[in-house]
């Protein structure tokens, strides 16, 4: 799972990697009450698929934290890697 430094606006890209995973993911959010994108072939290339999460001006900063709260579970058991600008 990869999150692209750099990233600015909007849309946060969260790298997955495979379909399959991508969508599971997907589906665990949904089922926590929030609808993020899932994002596979041939949209994007293979070994890409990821997760279009969405951000407005109306998710405030205990909006953001839940969500992240609850995205940290959901991804719990899956590998991680962050990618940095070094």
């Amino acid at each position: 799972i990869a999150v692209y430094p750099g990233s600015v606006g909007p849309i946060v890209p969260l790298v997955i990697g495979e379909p399959g995973r991508t969508m599971e993911l997907a589906a665990r959010l949904e089922s926590r009450g929030y609808l993020v994108g899932a994002i596979r072939p041939p949209t994007v290339p293979r070994g890409t698929s990821r997760l279009r999460i969405s951000l407005t001006l109306e998710h405030d900063e205990t909006a953001l934290e839940e969500f992240a709260a609850v995205l940290g579970r959901a991804l719990s058991g899956m590998t991680c890697l962050l990618y940095t600008s070094d």
